[in-house]
């Protein structure tokens, strides 16, 4: 099996109760993303996680498909219970889950990567991995957020348009195991920061990210404005500085590098 739950587990720690309710392993998926709100669907519970060796339709962000060719890559979505002002707290779920994938890879000795708003992680200005927030559905003031992430781990080929934008982490040869650890280090902080979320910790989440994230500054395209990087407000929502001299609060979308 490619994945030994055993040392996922162990490197989970504790308590891990209504951390990981399951886990489920495939060796080959559509999308985990697809899986898991099917199985939330069916009745499972926030706390499942599902993970694959391989997918065949993986998602990215606006529709895009994320590639995933190579069974040594990490395939894993999350489901994560958030409640109380849903409106306010959802949108800072991708921040958080940028946080702990570059929290996780720090622990792994990479220090390397930086986040692009909201959470694309990016080595040396390319794409070594991305993640997907989606909410299957909201009830009142509870909603369950499935969390996908994909990273490129080892070395690869990919295929000609992505070859100038996505690249791949090259562990220590010693390494093994990586993929449980990252699993395991990644939802254990995640868990942690969308608990801080829904305990009003807002702005430390938005100062710890803006700690992981690429300078400011950079000129991008998002939707139909083009603009330099400024900040993010309280909120989290990046600012940008468009051409016009305006400042415009950015809600969601996919940045773009234009230079």
């Amino acid at each position: 099996m490619f994945f030994n739950t055993d040392i996922f587990y162990n490197a989970l720690g504790s308590p891990k109760t209504g951390v990981v309710t399951e886990v489920v392993l495939h060796d080959i998926v559509d999308s985990t993303s697809t899986d898991l709100m099917k199985r939330l669907g069916a009745g499972a519970s926030a706390g499942t996680a599902v993970i694959a060796a391989r997918q065949t339709g993986g998602r990215g962000r606006s529709g895009n498909s994320w590639h995933s060719a190579n069974d040594q890559n990490l395939y894993i979505s999350y489901a994560i219970e958030i409640s109380g002002n849903i409106a306010d707290r959802l949108p800072l779920v991708p921040l958080a889950a940028g946080i702990a994938a570059v929290a996780a890879l720090q622990k792994e000795g990479i220090s390397a990567v930086l986040l692009k708003w909201p959470n694309d992680l990016l080595l040396n200005d390319k794409k070594v991995g991305g993640i997907l927030c989606e909410t299957p559905g909201i009830e009142n003031d509870r909603a369950v957020a499935v969390v996908g992430m994909g990273i490129n781990i080892g070395a690869q080929a990919f295929p000609q348009d992505l070859q100038h934008i996505a690249a791949f982490l090259t562990p220590s040869a010693d390494a093994v195991h990586v993929r449980e650890r990252l699993s395991a280090t990644w939802i254990r902080s995640l868990y942690h920061w969308c608990q801080l979320i829904m305990n009003d910790g807002v702005a430390e989440l938005i100062t710890h990210w803006k700690m992981c994230c690429e300078p400011f500054g950079r000129y991008v395209r998002v939707g139909d404005v083009t603009g330099y990087t400024l900040d993010l407000n309280d909120a989290g929502r990046l600012l940008l500085k468009t051409d016009q001299g305006e400042i415009c609060t950015v809600p969601g979308g996919m940045v773009i590098h234009l230079d």
